[in-house]
């Protein structure tokens, strides 16, 4: 047991070395790596069933989640020399990891993918942020179906074709005009963490389209939702969360 814990310690040591190596400008090849689970300790007599049942633990978790309200995005890739071989993605697991001495960001993908594979290809990719309205909850929801759907299933919509206008960046993706926000971002490294992906991003260029006052979608308790207003001001503007870039 000694062994198999030092081993998984090892393993997140390096991987969280390798992403400060991003941080401070290290190779930006891509290196998967990856982490392996190991045996839980038997609990002692003391201790709770229901501190030990582990589908319980993750469906309690995946409940407890739900009150949180997400950031939900579009994200596209291609293959450079074939822009129509193209995946998306909606995920609401965007998150800031860092802006200097690089921007990059990060996000998390469920296994197994089809998207999964072309990103690993590709190495780029462009996140969009969406407007909070009906029509862009509908484009969201026929990607987040496609993505996990037989192909050729005739009750799922193809995402590409519901009329919303696409155009190709100059590194070949798919680009959504109508999005508030578009970063367009190459894969610096992977990491499969359970039955999950974490994917690290550098942001190599922005569009910002965003109004004052415009907000992104949003999903909470399993519906798209949107900021409907301001929570009455309690504490000072300079204390940010401390995971705030």
């Amino acid at each position: 047991m000694f062994n198999a814990s030092y081993a998984a310690c090892s393993a997140v040591e390096r991987s969280l070395s390798a992403v400060s190596g991003i941080i401070s400008g290290g190779s930006p090849l891509i290196r998967p790596s990856r982490f392996f689970s190991t045996s839980i300790p038997q609990p002692n007599s003391q201790s709770t069933p229901t501190s030990t049942n582990r589908p319980d633990a993750a469906e309690a978790t995946r409940i407890a989640m739900r009150s949180l309200p997400q950031p939900v995005v579009i994200i596209t890739t291609a293959d450079p020399n074939s822009p129509l071989n193209r995946r998306g993605l909606t995920l609401s697991s965007l998150t800031s990891l860092s802006l200097h001495p690089i921007p990059l960001l990060s996000f998390n993908i469920r296994l197994p993918s089809r998207a999964s594979g072309l990103l690993h290809r590709s190495g780029r990719f462009v996140v969009h942020i969406l407007p909070a309205s009906q029509r862009y909850a509908d484009l969201c929801a026929a990607f987040a179906t496609s993505e996990y759907t037989a192909s050729g299933d005739q009750d799922v919509k193809d995402p590409w074709a519901m009329g919303y206008e696409w155009k190709v960046s100059g590194e070949g993706q798919p680009v959504l005009e109508g999005a508030l926000v578009k970063m367009h971002c190459k894969v610096r490294r992977t990491v499969e963490v359970g039955d999950h992906e974490v994917w690290v991003g550098e942001v190599t260029k922005v569009n910002n389209s965003q109004k004052e006052g415009e907000y992104g979608l949003l999903y909470c308790d399993r519906k798209y939702r949107s900021v409907l207003g301001e929570l009455e001001e309690v504490t000072s503007e300079k204390e940010e969360p401390n995971d705030e870039p």
